[in-house]
């Protein structure tokens, strides 16, 4: 016979009567007849068919088999009262028809009237018709009278009877926050009311953790404190967590404290509550059970974490590993909805960071931290700074100035990598040994030793300033340089699937491993199981989305091989720049370049084209004069490019000399090179040096020889002589200079002619 409660029974020649894998809504077992949810601390799945209850003084949970059933919780069974010897107390001329767990009728026979317990010959009862057909009649004993009686369920004289409305006495056994529907002579049906945010079988409900605080008659402090921050009400319904509260004595303390106006802003506020919540579902049992000793969890609070420790009696918590006034558990694992609630003793107070409205921008802190410059203009240089900007959250690692002048390698958006963690980490908070993953991936790890409590060693380098503040990270600068190992990186596939049919409107589940896309497509439609009647039976609902994430071992970008080699033009600068490379595990190493370029690096220009981003036409006018003669004009038509030389010149265009004419007037126009200044002034004024001593020398000897009149006149010939010489250099000054042979052309004016 086939086992299977909640799921499709693997039935046939080849079945074993188990059920197929995928149990339906909140199912489990490979009979599908087990609660998803655990029952209490013990982790104990209960039956489908039994409850999960706490003991009132024990506080302690056990799974309880319901009234028809039979078992010890964790395995229920039917009870039939017509197996049983005396069949369900049935007279021997009745017979005995289960109708549920626990429940049977009995029916006299034909030619017997009665309540089936006792039978007797039937006689006028076979022909009343005053009584309601919702009443049984009985012949009296030794007459031919009867009596109508009505039915279980039902009230009245006999010849009258209503329907009993279980429901009014004790929510007919329901959960008080459940609603209790009549369905059948006395059968009701108890149901959470999800609109109202509660789920459960109707024995039991429960709502979200919010919900959960909400209605605790000894967290009514936290409760007024969460009313403030609705961004935190929304964030606890919207995922699965772990809470830790303080009741209203611990939470009183707390607020009788001088610092408590720094937690009195929405801001801190929520900080506050973050710091009392980590992310998953676990039971007090399970925290204890994952260590020997103390276990630190990340918050919900950005950079924070718990530090959860065991006890001989349950778990302890406090804000730092060195913290000796923990606080305790005092009422473990409330259930709900998503996660578990727990009530603590003491209010857990984090490290006193700056008000969120006075952290700069990263970019603002490296403006004002001019001894980190260089690690933050390669940062700039790199795209980097950019990037932390657009992430969620992050913690950097900044080396000073003096620490990247001893950089001996090349800066590549790697290197700066390893600096950065995905995720806030206090320095406050670490422990000796912890080890963290870079944006890099699982084989890039940063270490963090603790030798004193206010030194921090992160890769054996002292953390010279920790846990500074900043819109969306935290920097801490650092005395020395990381030196990471730049080839292998973590790949992460993000996968999709579908979560669990159910009711729309309300929550769904996801496959182990994945978790819900918040705004993601909700499709209607699919079909889920739910029991009427003791029997299941179909209905229409809606699903949603569920995302994973597996991370698998490859190169970094820039690498490519089985061995991650380096792509053509280095891991830098893949392709130059100027194409794709195959990189990864199974890629080849090889560039597709982009438009225009070429090469085994994508670092040549095509034909036709030149330029450092080839962006230069070679068959233009403007390149190179269209590959004319210096002294031609360059046209194009119709990409056809035409050399014609220019006026003085002659030739195809390609080569032009000069004309015959131009060679006889000795100019070469289109060599011409005017003679510099220098090359004039020069000899002009020696020549008037000259002319001024030879003037005083004459004037002189004017008294003293008789030949001073002869002397004046060769003094005005040579006078005269020199000023034509003068002219005709001027007149000359366009023709061309051809140096002597001897004339040393490092002579400054011939340099400075050149320049010219």
């Amino acid at each position: 016979a086939c086992t299977c409660l909640h799921g499709t029974c693997n039935e046939g020649p080849t079945g074993d009567g188990k059920c197929q894998p995928g149990c339906y809504g909140l199912y489990t077992g490979e009979n599908c007849d087990k609660k998803s949810i655990p029952c209490g601390t013990q982790l104990e799945f209960c039956h489908a068919k039994s409850i999960c209850v706490q003991n009132e003084f024990t506080n302690n949970f056990t799974c309880i088999c319901p009234v028809g059933y039979r078992g010890d919780g964790i395995m229920c069974e039917e009870i039939d009262p017509c197996a049983a010897a005396d069949r369900g107390g049935c007279h021997i001329q009745a017979i005995c028809n289960k109708t549920g767990p626990g429940q049977h009728k009995c029916v006299c026979i034909d030619g017997w009237t009665g309540d089936g317990k006792y039978c007797y010959p039937a006689t006028t009862c076979n022909l009343h018709a005053d009584c309601d057909i919702n009443a049984d009649c009985y012949q009296q004993i030794g007459s031919t009278e009867h009596v109508c009686k009505c039915k279980d369920g039902y009230h009245g004289n006999g010849t009258f009877c209503v329907l009993t409305n279980m429901c009014t006495t004790n929510n007919g056994g329901c959960h008080p926050k459940a609603i209790c529907t009549p369905d059948g002579p006395g059968a009701f049906n108890c149901t959470c009311p999800s609109s109202a945010g509660y789920a459960g079988d109707g024995y039991e409900c429960y709502g979200t953790i919010v919900t959960q605080i909400m209605n605790h008659p000894n967290l009514t402090l936290v409760a007024s404190l969460l009313k403030k921050v609705p961004d935190r009400i929304r964030l606890l319904n919207s995922g699965n967590y772990t809470v830790f509260m303080p009741h209203d004595e611990a939470s009183m303390t707390f607020i009788s404290k001088a610092d408590v106006k720094y937690w009195q802003s929405v801001a801190n506020l929520q900080t506050l509550v973050s710091f009392h919540t980590i992310d998953g579902i676990f039971t007090t049992n399970n925290l204890a059970k994952l260590t020997d000793s103390y276990r630190k969890f990340d918050t919900l609070a950005d950079g924070f974490s718990l530090h959860i420790f065991k006890e001989e009696q349950g778990i302890s918590l406090a804000a730092r590993s060195l913290d000796t006034n923990r606080a305790t558990v005092v009422e473990a694992d409330i259930l709900a909805i998503n996660g578990y609630l727990n009530i603590i003793n003491k209010v857990l107070e984090p490290y006193y960071p700056p008000p969120p409205d006075e952290y700069p921008e990263l970019k603002e802190y490296f403006n004002e931290s001019s001894e980190y410059s260089i690690f933050g203009s390669w940062l700039q240089e790199k795209g980097i700074l950019n990037e932390l900007e657009d992430m969620e959250e992050y913690t950097l690692f900044v080396p000073n100035n003096k620490a990247m002048q001893t950089l001996n390698r090349t800066v590549t958006k790697e290197f700066l990598k390893f600096y950065v963690l995905p995720k806030m980490i206090m320095m406050a908070s670490v422990d000796d040994g912890q080890k963290e993953q870079t944006i890099l991936g699982s084989d890039h790890l940063l270490k963090f030793n603790i030798i004193d409590v206010n030194q921090v060693l992160v890769n054996s380098v002292p953390v010279s300033h920790p846990d500074i503040f900043t819109y969306g990270g935290l920097v801490n600068e650092l005395d020395g340089i990381l030196h990471p190992i730049l080839h292998w990186c973590d790949v992460e596939v993000i996968n999709t699937t579908y979560g669990s049919c159910g009711p729309c409107g309300t929550d769904y589940f996801c496959p182990p491993g994945f978790e819900k896309l918040h705004g993601g497509e909700i499709l209607e439609g699919c079909i889920y199981w739910v029991q009427k009647f003791h029997f299941l039976s179909t209905s229409t609902g809606c699903k949603g989305v569920c995302i994973g994430n597996t991370t698998t071992k490859g190169c970094c970008a820039g690498y490519y091989g089985p061995n991650c080699e380096e792509c053509p033009g280095g891991p830098e600068l893949p392709c130059s720049e100027h194409g794709v490379c195959s990189d990864g595990l199974n890629g080849t190493g090889k560039c597709t370049c982009g438009p225009k370029f070429t090469g085994e690096a994508c670092n040549k220009c095509i034909d036709g084209w030149t330029g450092d981003s080839c962006e230069i036409d070679t068959n233009t006018c403007e390149y190179q004069n269209g590959g004319c003669s210096l002294n031609a004009n360059c046209t194009i038509t119709m990409d056809n490019i035409t050399c014609q030389c220019n006026e003085g010149f002659e030739g195809d265009g390609y080569n032009c000399s000069k004309t015959n004419q131009a060679a006889v007037s000795g100019v070469d126009t289109s060599k011409s090179v005017p003679i510099p200044i220098e090359a004039i002034v020069g000899p002009i004024v020696a020549l008037l040096v000259i002319t001024i001593v030879v003037c005083a020398i004459l004037l002189y000897r004017k008294y003293r020889s008789s030949a001073f009149w002869e002397l004046w006149r060769v003094f005005r010939a040579k006078k005269d002589s020199d000023n034509e010489s003068i002219a005709s250099l001027q007149g000359e000054e366009n023709e061309p200079t051809v140096p002597a042979g001897n004339i040393n052309f490092d002579n400054p004016l011939f340099k400075a002619h050149d320049d010219l």
